[in-house]
């Protein structure tokens, strides 16, 4: 499978974990990827276990939340992509960078 065949909300769950452990030391809960993607906590849970059975993360029931190794290879491939758009649509669009992330 490639990061293309994730369905969005897949990828969103991914680049979120995936952010909030590059910023912060914190542990990474469901209740903090809730809050961070404006969603209710039963449907995060229910999102990590598919995710969890996809092999993209570990998660226990009220743990921390990991990425697996190919969860975080998946992430980071979205952040990529997600960053040179952003750097494209700045030096050749005129963009400012406080609009691109709409974008």
């Amino acid at each position: 499978m490639s990061v293309n065949q994730l369905s969005d909300s897949a990828q969103n769950y991914l680049k979120i974990i995936y952010g909030l452990n590059e910023w912060s030391s914190e542990p990474v809960t469901a209740s903090v990827i809730a809050t961070k993607a404006g969603m209710k906590l039963s449907t995060v849970s229910g999102a990590l276990s598919k995710l969890r059975q996809q092999g993209f993360l570990d998660h226990a029931p009220y743990g921390a939340v990991t990425l697996t190794d190919l969860g975080r290879d998946y992430a980071i491939t979205m952040v990529r992509r997600h960053r040179l758009i952003e750097t494209f649509l700045v030096q050749m669009l005129g963009y400012r960078w406080d609009q691109v992330h709409d974008e």
